[in-house]
């Protein structure tokens, strides 16, 4: 036997022995550094992060899609309201009211355009989404808060006998908006912070 028959002896009986030693370890529930090293791969996680429109990220879409439909739902009776015939009659029994209607008309349709906006973005997983999604809340918050401030100076000179019931009943419908205003910035503007499914899902578009 020549000195290259040996060498191949030797280098195969080297590899023979370190599968011998890696199939005990394996039997014995060890691994070796090279399994170890593969394991910690990403291909191997377990638990990848989730990824997609799934979760609670379909409620966002659901509100998507449908928060344009009650928005046109107020632009309407809103413009139903100052176009009105008896328009004079309410501006002489409730001063200030058909302006406060023209803001609200004014805000819903700056929301509504945002949303449109937001539809694009979300659908096609943008990354601007979620800080676009978080300043939408903000502003639709601000713009209901506004709208109560400015509606406690409704009938304050009023000489209608109906006016403290108009109001009352105008102060009930602004506070509840701002308070479900409130608490879906609350409840989404945290989501979006913390998510990591939000993270893994809006990544496109340029950084």
């Amino acid at each position: 036997m020549d000195a290259g028959d040996r060498v191949d002896e030797v280098a195969s009986d080297s590899v023979a022995t370190t599968l011998g030693d890696n199939s005990q370890m394996i039997q014995h529930g060890e691994s070796t550094p090279s399994e170890a090293l593969n394991l910690a791969s990403p291909m191997f996680n377990i638990h990848p992060s989730p990824q997609g429109i799934g979760g609670w990220l379909v409620l966002v879409a659901i509100g998507l899609v449908v928060a344009p439909l009650f928005l046109i739902r107020y632009l309407w009776i809103d413009f139903h309201s100052l176009t009105a015939p008896d328009r004079a009659l309410i501006e002489l029994r409730l001063p200030g009211l058909p302006a406060l209607i023209g803001l609200e008309f004014f805000s819903n349709a700056l929301l509504l355009v945002g949303l449109g906006f937001l539809l694009v973005l979300f659908f096609r997983e943008h990354r601007l989404f979620p800080r676009s999604y978080q300043l939408w809340l903000c502003l639709a918050l601000v713009a209901k808060i506004a709208m109560l401030s400015l509606s406690f100076r409704l009938g304050m000179d009023s000489t209608w006998e109906g006016a403290r019931n108009v109001v009352a009943n105008l102060h009930s419908r602004l506070a509840f908006g701002v308070a479900q205003s409130l608490i879906a910035a609350v409840i989404w503007i945290s989501y979006f912070e913390m998510s990591e499914r939000v993270k893994a899902t809006f990544v496109h578009g340029r950084a």
